[in-house]
């Protein structure tokens, strides 16, 4: 039974018209737990200070994920890899090789240099909270950075599930995301009180990144890891990738400078600010 639901999900799309209609079914129903999560974080909290900083808790890591995470998306990986594999499979996974390990090494530097300085970021970001609220700001930040790095090397390994037409891993990929965030809100909360909301982000990520990771390790086309980086072809994809990261990143920094504003109006208001703007999203 288990190999048999292990096949149906590995199974290959080759039509342009079934992996888009799959593709836009599953954004959707993305969209729809995404709207499931808001809602049970709006019946068991309320608009009040407990949602204020568990939606402040992401603003770093989303804006690291945003900044880092996209210069190695799929949209800007795949014609390097298509490129690449022109020259057989071998020159293609040492292209994804170089770039996985220069990426991983990179985005675990990054996440642990902002470990050390979120207290003071936060205290910057967020100058209407108070000490203990800006104290479980950084706790929550800390548990959340995970997420940018699970996210990120998923990332990478979705220019895979798709190069190979394994267009239902891929898509399986942000819907188990809003499930590892529910599962914190109904699970792990009750347990671990506001740090099981974290762990659901974190949850949530990591399932993001495993769900495709057997066809890929299944298969032989996991990364190897290197220290020896070609840094010409990062620099290629650092180019082609610079516009979309910076327009992202542009978005991000609007968002964190409006939630500063509501940090210091009433409690309550950054939570506001966070449901009407994914309901719009």
């Amino acid at each position: 039974m288990v190999k048999k639901i292990f096949q149906f999900l590995q199974k290959e799309i080759s039509g342009l018209h079934s992996a888009a209609y799959l593709l836009a079914m599953s954004a959707l129903l993305s969209q729809i737990l995404g709207l499931l999560r808001d809602r049970l974080l709006a019946s068991y909290f309320g608009a009040g200070n407990t949602l204020d900083i568990y939606y402040a808790a992401f603003r770093i890591p989303d804006f690291l994920f945003i900044s880092v995470g996209s210069m190695v998306s799929v949209a800007v990986l795949i014609p390097f890899m298509m490129e690449r594999m022109k020259s057989g499979p071998e020159e293609g996974k040492r292209f994804l090789s170089n770039v996985f390990s220069f990426f991983s090494l990179f985005i675990v530097v990054v996440c642990g240099i902002a470990f050390f300085l979120i207290p003071v970021l936060s205290a910057k970001i967020f100058p209407g909270f108070d000490a203990s609220s800006l104290a479980k700001v950084v706790m929550l930040t800390r548990i959340i950075l995970l997420s940018p790095i699970f996210l990120g090397l998923s990332n990478l390994l979705g220019t895979l599930t798709q190069m190979y037409q394994r267009f239902f891993l891929y898509s399986l990929s942000p819907i188990v995301y809003n499930i590892g965030i529910i599962s914190g809100v109904i699970f792990f909360y009750p347990i671990f009180g506001i740090p099981g909301l974290a762990y659901g982000v974190v949850l949530g990520a990591l399932a993001h990144f495993a769900v495709q990771a057997p066809f890929i390790v299944g298969h032989g086309l996991f990364p190897r890891l290197t220290l020896r980086f070609d840094m010409k072809e990062i620099k290629k994809v650092f180019l082609v990738s610079l516009p979309r990261t910076f327009a992202l990143g542009s978005d991000n920094i609007s968002v964190m400078f409006l939630l500063s504003i509501a940090s210091l109006m009433a409690s309550g208001s950054i939570a506001i600010f966070s449901f009407s703007y994914n309901l719009q999203s």
